[in-house]
This record gives structure tokens, C-alpha cells and sequence, in this order.
């Protein structure tokens, strides 16, 4: 290859590079809550999109906490997907949504004005690392919380943690839960049984079943 040839070669190169650098980055999921469904808009074109929540439904004087779990897939492409939760939208529940594909997330409650979100507090990083930095548990200092545990991708599991019952990896009452990554259960029969640790990339939900809190993040991220 000739000097010019080789030089208009690494130019073109370069500047794919840069084109690449600065491409419009996806759009943020964005949640709207309807009467009885909830849709997600901004998710990857022909993607999956994963569902998960808790909701108080309440029939007469009977109060009934519910774990919700749902995959489904943007078959026209246009980023949006709506969820039917088959009853109308209990005012005091969580919602989240995660992109399968690019690991984004979004939070939210049917009217933020008459139940907001509240951010479950932690005293630390619920990430717990052995000795050789591997992270495998993780621990909360709450009763209950139900978790979603993405890796995008590759698959989607669900845990309990819950203090000092079958769910609790340590089986005492001490204030609080433990839980193993390799211990959740897979949202789907053709996905893989969870890894046995968290790695970057990942996304964890947690929600907190008696106060209604929750809380959000990508392992590995800000």
C-alpha cells in the first residue's frame, strides 16, 4: 500500500473513531403508569425490556403485597413496551425497568405527588467482596427486600432477602440479610442459573416491602 493510501486509511480510521466518540447516546427509559398497565419508552429497537415491581392491592379490609416479574420484547422496534398488570394500579407500588440490552434503568411510582419514591438507606455499599475481591453476597440492614438481579444480556434472576428465615444466607436474626448472587432464581426456564458473583455491568434492584422504599445500581458504576 502506497504512503498516501496508508495515510487516507489511519484519516478514515480516526475519524470513525470520533463519529463513534460523539454518536447521540440512547435516550433515558422513561416510565408513564396508566389506570392498569405500565409503559416504558426509550428501550433498544427490537430489544427486551425487563419488568419488576411490588404492589399493595387491596380488596375491601385485605391488603395484598405482590412481587411483580415480566419480560417482554419491542417487536416493532419502536422502543416502547407496555405492561398489563391485569388489575388496576394499586396507588402504593414500585415499579422498575431495566433494558436487557444496555444495562439503563428507570424507577417510578403510579403519582410521585401522592406516593413518592423514597431511596432505601444504606449504611454502606450492600456489596460484600471476599478476599479475593470477588463479590458475591450481598447484605442489607432491613427485614425484607425483594431483588432483581439483570445481567444484561445474559439473564435475569429474582432473590428474597429477608432476615433471619430460609431466604437469609447467614440463617440467624442479627438485623440483617444476607444473600448470595448464585442463589436467585432465573425469571425465565431458558435463561442460565445465576452466577455465582456480581460483576461490573450488573444492575441490582432493591425493594423494600413494609416501607415501600427502594433502591438502584449498576455494579461497577457512579
Amino acid at each position: 500500500m502506497s504512503t498516501s493510501r496508508l495515510c487516507l486509511a489511519l484519516i478514515a480510521t480516526i475519524l470513525c473513531g470520533l463519529a463513534e466518540l460523539h454518536a447521540d447516546p440512547a435516550p433515558a427509559l422513561t416510565m408513564t403508569v396508566s389506570a392498569s398497565s405500565v409503559t416504558i419508552s426509550g428501550a433498544t429497537p427490537h430489544g427486551k425490556v425487563v419488568f419488576f415491581g411490588v404492589a399493595r392491592f387491596i380488596d375491601r379490609t385485605t391488603v395484598t403485597v405482590r412481587r411483580l416479574d415480566q419480560t417482554a420484547v419491542d417487536d416493532d422496534g419502536d422502543g416502547i413496551v407496555t405492561f398489563a398488570l391485569g388489575a388496576p394500579v394499586p396507588w402504593k407500588s414500585i415499579f422498575a425497568a431495566v433494558d436487557f440490552t444496555s444495562g439503563r434503568y428507570v424507577l417510578g411510582t403510579p403519582n410521585a405527588a401522592m406516593f413518592p419514591l423514597i431511596t432505601l438507606p444504606l449504611d454502606a455499599s450492600p456489596f460484600v467482596a471476599d478476599e479475593q475481591g470477588v463479590i458475591r453476597h450481598i447484605v442489607i440492614h432491613h427485614r425484607v427486600c425483594e431483588m432483581l438481579y439483570v445481567r444484561p444480556g445474559v439473564g435475569v434472576w429474582g432473590e428474597v432477602l429477608a432476615d433471619g428465615n430460609k431466604f437469609d444466607d447467614d440463617l440467624v436474626s442479627n438485623g440483617q440479610a444476607a444473600g448470595k448472587a448464585g442463589a436467585a432464581i432465573r425469571l425465565e426456564d431458558d435463561m442460565p442459573a445465576a452466577p455465582d458473583s456480581f460483576v461490573a455491568g450488573d444492575v441490582v434492584v432493591l425493594i423494600e416491602r413494609q416501607r415501600m422504599q427502594s433502591w438502584a445500581a449498576t455494579v461497577g458504576g457512579n
